[in-house]
This record gives C-alpha cells, sequence and structure tokens, in this order.
C-alpha cells in the first residue's frame, strides 16, 4: 500500500452522515471508471490488432437477483470474437488501482476522504463482468430489488470508453382494490 493522500473533507451532521455516504459513493465511482479505462487504454493496441471493438454484457434481472449473464468481446458488427490462445498473454496486464478510504470524526463533525494507490495483475479476460459494473453501465438497478424484470445488452465501445445499453423492462403496476360486504 502506498502513501494516503487527502482528496476531500466533508462537514457532517453525525456519523453515517448521509451526504458524507453520497460524497463516498461518488469518489469510489469516479474511481471505478477511472480503472477500467486504464484498463482499456493499455490494451489499445490489441483491440486493434484482434478487431475488437466492443465489450458486451448480456444481463437480466428483477426481484432482487440479477447481473450479467455473460460478457464478451466483440468486433464492429457486435459479433463475438473469440481470443486466440497464442493472444491472451495480452490480456495479463499490471493496473494501477485507486482506493479510497474515509475517517468520520464525530467530535469534529466531519468525514475524511483519502487515497491511495496499488498495483495489481489481473487478467483482463477474468474481469469483464467486473469491468462493466464498474463502468457503470447497470447502476440504475443498482441490486435489481423491486417489482421489475428486465433483460438486455451493454456494449461498451473499448476507444472511445461509450456505452450504450438496449433491452427490455417490465414492471408489476398496482391498482387500488376497495370491496365492501355485509353478513
Amino acid at each position: 500500500m502506498g502513501t494516503l493522500h487527502l482528496v476531500k473533507e466533508v462537514k457532517t451532521k453525525s456519523d453515517s452522515d448521509f451526504r458524507a455516504v453520497t460524497e463516498l459513493n461518488s469518489l469510489v465511482s469516479d474511481v471505478e471508471k477511472k480503472y477500467v479505462k486504464d484498463i482499456l487504454i493499455q490494451l489499445k493496441d490489441t483491440f486493434t490488432k484482434l478487431k475488437i471493438k466492443y465489450l458486451v454484457g448480456e444481463f437480466s434481472g428483477g426481484h432482487d437477483e440479477g447481473g450479467f449473464d455473460s460478457a464478451y468481446f466483440a468486433d464492429e458488427k457486435s459479433e463475438a470474437i473469440t481470443i486466440p490462445e497464442e493472444e491472451k498473454i495480452s490480456f495479463m496486464k499490471w493496473v494501477d488501482m485507486d482506493i479510497i478510504y474515509n475517517f468520520e470524526n464525530a467530535k469534529q463533525k466531519k468525514t475524511t476522504f483519502y487515497s491511495t494507490t496499488t498495483n495489481k495483475r489481473i487478467n483482463v479476460l477474468e474481469e469483464l463482468e467486473d469491468m462493466l459494473y464498474k463502468a457503470g453501465c447497470l447502476e440504475e438497478y443498482g441490486s435489481f430489488a423491486g417489482d421489475f424484470r428486465v433483460n438486455g445488452t451493454v456494449k461498451l465501445d473499448v476507444f472511445t470508453y461509450g456505452w450504450e445499453m438496449d433491452g427490455n423492462q417490465s414492471v408489476e403496476q398496482y391498482e387500488t382494490v376497495s370491496d365492501m360486504g355485509e353478513l
């Protein structure tokens, strides 16, 4: 672990203050997106060589469960690409990863955020679903809790870093009911 660097201080009203929690979530989200972008930048030449245009994830879920069912690299026509055995070594990378720490000080009514950078070795081919989560592609569904069902596909452009999602969602709707009776 490296040196801790001050990122931000937030005034709070109490422990686990909503504003501090929201700020922590935002900082972690930014760090995760940077992590994914750094991986994609490192692989740019490999993507070009193998004609990879997208990282694709197929997902489904609802009613408290869900996530990616599969993830794969695809060409410009969104057709899956099989990575040749001799090229798989190209997907082993050392990646810098920032870690955010937060320290709550109830007495001074503030939360302080620090970051440190660590370097880890990853096999990108085993991290595809995690990369899509970290990119924020399914953020709107959170833990898939709620009265809905959803399925679809996410395509992350490995060169522009933009993503798009297409899919279907059904939402259960409730209607007001009333009744009367007499014995």
